[in-house]
């Protein structure tokens, strides 16, 4: 699989995401005990706030992602990894439709509080595109292929994770 082909069905997965996203929204009943608490802070209505509460929900969940990941290598169950990952990202965007359903400010103001909360990811794509490009063998003769196509793979994910976290924080108007 080239990563071209791998970044086509990212994209493709982030426009299913995007002519979905009404009936997903609407699938999160308003009544959430999550969305009336953070919509009475008045610290979550300030949109710098609300994106690093974002931004540090996003960076809990990636790194309690990464560690179960890293937990998993250590047990010989095929495909336990796939079901952690499909199961990540459900549990982000439960958590970001959450977000988005509990801001009540203007519509410029959420633009600032998705941007601020999905710069973990762009942060995140920026060093693993460093990483790749100052991927070096250790000693000569090591193959990278490897290394080259799991530094792809995140740079991928963390993209398409930016994006999808922007959409939904940032564009979402809250579907009833």
């Amino acid at each position: 699989m080239s990563f071209t082909f791998l970044f086509i069905l990212g994209f493709i997965g982030i426009l299913l995401v995007q002519f979905l996203k009404r009936p997903i929204l609407a699938m999160v009943n308003d009544k959430n005990k999550i969305i009336r608490t953070l919509s009475h802070w008045a610290w979550y209505q300030n949109p710098w706030l609300a994106g690093l509460f974002i931004f540090a929900v996003n960076a809990v969940l990636f790194s309690i992602t990464v560690f179960i990941l890293f937990l998993l290598m250590y047990f010989l169950i095929p495909y336990l990894h796939f079901v952690m990952m499909v199961s990540a990202v459900l549990i982000s965007l439960y958590a970001w439709i959450l977000f988005n359903k509990a801001w009540g400010g203007t519509k410029r103001d959420q633009l600032i509080m998705g941007a601020v909360g999905s710069s973990f990811y762009i942060l995140l794509t920026i060093v693993f595109v460093y990483w790749f490009i100052t991927l070096k063998p250790d000693y000569p003769g090591q193959d990278l292929f490897m290394a080259a196509l799991g530094l792809m793979m995140a740079i991928l994910v963390t993209t398409v994770a930016a994006i999808t976290c922007f959409l939904f924080t940032g564009f979402s108007s809250k579907a009833k």
